[in-house]
């Protein structure tokens, strides 16, 4: 990614392949989108084309967009907009996930969801008795697990995890059965 200094300092993201516009008016030249790729990077700051110093979007957080700063040394950052992943978050909404998790863990097995693989109880194929049974045990713990982290979030024992965090601290079912 490289961006263009205008004239009041602000940077601007070059997109697409068109020809750069550097100046207005009878003033302007235009280069060839080639030139981000053969010139140096001394040529391209004499026309205020910088290359940006990508930054990663933290753990735990969501950017909303980003802009650009110029450090001491010249060099061009991305500088994201974050908000933190877990703001406005309910309970409803991990709970939704772990449904999600649940009905998806059923139809690995070709069961149309959880509530199904359960039913299987007591149907007289052993096999499908025993996943069943597997399912049901696995469903139980998963949550329990999910309550007991609930409570200590709310209690302030522990940090609120995103979804994807906390979807992966659940244990993976054990079917038990081949």
């Amino acid at each position: 990614m490289h961006v263009i200094k205008g004239a009041e300092g602000v940077f601007t993201e070059i997109t697409g392949h068109l020809p750069i516009e550097i100046g207005t008016g009878t003033e302007a030249v235009r280069y060839p989108h080639s030139i981000l790729t053969a010139w140096s990077s001394a040529e391209l700051a004499a026309l205020d084309i910088y290359p940006v110093v990508l930054a990663a979007v933290p753990d735990g957080a969501t950017s909303t967009g980003y802009s650009f700063e110029q450090d001491e040394e010249g060099c061009v950052l991305q500088v994201h907009t974050l908000i933190d992943s877990t703001a406005g978050l309910t309970e409803l909404d991990y709970e939704a996930a772990i449904q999600k998790l649940i009905d998806t863990t059923a139809q690995e097995r070709s069961y149309s969801s959880g509530v199904n693989a359960v039913s299987y109880a007591n149907c007289g194929n052993a096999k499908w008795e025993a996943e069943a049974d597997a399912f049901k045990a696995w469903r139980t713990s998963v949550w329990a697990f999910a309550y007991e982290q609930f409570d200590l979030v709310q209690s302030g024992q522990r940090p609120q995890p995103t979804v994807a965090e906390f979807l992966a601290e659940i244990a993976p079912i054990d079917w038990g059965v081949a």
